[in-house]
């Protein structure tokens, strides 16, 4: 089993092979590296302007529940 890194390129270069393999290697290695840039490029785009999202929903109520209140007292000397 063989591990691939970007340290095949110069074995690639000096291993006798197709020309087709070397230009489908290279193209796959090209689009991959600008799919890359363009994806950091963008988010960092998005970050640097400083999004902000606020929804805000007022509700007014003619009448509301009051909820039930209980007062436990836990004192041992009552």
């Amino acid at each position: 089993m063989h591990i691939t890194n970007l340290l095949t390129i110069s074995i690639v270069s000096r291993r006798p092979c197709l020309t087709v393999d070397r230009v489908v290697w290279l193209m796959i290695l090209l689009t991959s590296c600008g799919l890359f840039t363009y994806l950091i490029a963008s988010k960092m785009a998005y970050l640097l302007a400083h999004p902000k999202n606020v929804d805000v929903s007022v509700e007014f109520k003619q009448r509301l529940a009051f909820p039930a209140v209980t007062i436990c007292n836990q004192n041992p000397y009552r």
